[in-house]
Parts: C-alpha cells; sequence; structure tokens
C-alpha cells in the first residue's frame, strides 16, 4: 500500500468514526407540549405533572397563554395530571411519546365544587 494510499485510508477511517460518534450521541427523547384552557380560555399557573410509567416524575407550569411543555422526555408512556385550585384536576391517562416526536396535549379543565 503506498503512502498515499495509506493517507486516505486513515482520512476515511476518521470520518467513520467521526459520525459513528454523532450518531451515537443522539439524545432519544421526544416532547410533550399543549394548552389549559376552561370555558373562558387559557389558564396560567397550572401545574402539569407528567408521571412515566416506568418510573420518575417532571412538572411544567402553564404560562401566561396556558401553553406547558416538556421539551425533553424519554421515549415511553405518560400519565399526564392538570391541577390548579377551584378546578376539578384532569388526567390524561397513557400518553406515549415517540423519539423525536411532539405529542400534543391538551387540558380543558371544570370549575371544582367547594
Amino acid at each position: 500500500m503506498s503512502k498515499t494510499q495509506r493517507g486516505l485510508l486513515a482520512i476515511l477511517a476518521t470520518l467513520v468514526l467521526a459520525w459513528s460518534g454523532v450518531a451515537f450521541a443522539q439524545e432519544q427523547v421526544g416532547a410533550i407540549e399543549g394548552i389549559v384552557a376552561d370555558a373562558n380560555g387559557p389558564l396560567p399557573g397550572v401545574t402539569v405533572e407528567a408521571s412515566a410509567l416506568q418510573g420518575g416524575k417532571i412538572t411544567a407550569v402553564t404560562d401566561a397563554n396556558g401553553m406547558y411543555r416538556f421539551p425533553r422526555v424519554s421515549a415511553g408512556t405518560y400519565k399526564l395530571t392538570a391541577t390548579l385550585d377551584g378546578f376539578v384536576t384532569s388526567e390524561a391517562p397513557e400518553i406515549r411519546v415517540a423519539l423525536g416526536k411532539n405529542s400534543k396535549v391538551n387540558f380543558t379543565m371544570r370549575p371544582g365544587t367547594f
């Protein structure tokens, strides 16, 4: 093998290793997002909890437009719960998150009884 061929082979091997490193470095995640509202429109300040069926919980709070987002969640199945004082708790029991996909889950909350 000539010196030139060895040099080209070394460059090719480096490129293959660099590309495979990028492929392995990609995270296996998706996202969950949505809007929480009542009959009058978006609800700010709602606590949305995502519980992975395989364990672990994360929370988000809706913004002024009633939006919440979990931007990086592992692929799997989640139970979502939306709570706000004065309202009946809302649930979405089996939300599936796929790799690289956004799962949209909106909630319509009803006033609670006192």
